[in-house]
């Protein structure tokens, strides 16, 4: 079967995007994921600003009395599996809720992971902000990612009835 089309002409015609502006973030998904892990994030707002040296204390405190609030620890990494594997400081594997376990450990993440210069030097002022921050960054990212697969489908259709012949590779 032969082109009927001009190339240049299909080119052409093509948009620039298919996406509306509230295609970008789901603000209400956002804001519900937030609202979920709250009371954890208030918990761990107690170790911004302090310095390096007490942060270690503070933790264990923390962790004695609210132990669950370093369960959210992931997300201000911007991962959604605690399960997820990483490397440990020595490059053995290990899951990422792993370093939750006890005060050292979390410790040992913060330095790791260097939040605890981000905690210290008191960039953060406010865990919820900061982690519906990430949230939006995460949702419109996988949004992005996402809008692949009808691109596609879009461009077959397009180009089967403009009778352009595609070889897959």
């Amino acid at each position: 079967m032969k082109n009927t089309l001009e190339f240049s002409h299909f080119l052409n015609t093509l948009k620039a995007s298919n996406r509306r502006l509230s295609f970008f973030v789901d603000w209400e998904k956002c804001l519900k994921n937030v609202d979920k892990i709250r009371i954890c994030l208030n918990h761990l707002n107690f170790l911004l600003g302090k310095d390096k040296d007490s942060i270690k204390t503070h933790t264990a405190l923390l962790f004695d009395e609210y132990p669950k609030a370093f369960s959210v620890l992931h997300l201000l990494l911007a991962v959604r599996d605690s399960g997820s594997m990483v490397l440990d400081s020595s490059s053995a594997q290990c899951r990422l809720d792993s370093y939750f376990k006890n005060a050292d450990s979390i410790f040992d993440f913060l330095c790791e992971s260097g939040l605890i210069d981000i905690f210290a030097r008191g960039y953060i002022k406010d865990l919820n902000d900061f982690v519906f921050g990430i949230e939006v960054g995460l949702d419109s990212n996988a949004r992005k990612i996402a809008v692949v697969a009808p691109w596609r489908r879009i461009y077959r259709k397009s180009l089967k009835t403009t009778n352009l012949i595609l070889k897959n590779r």
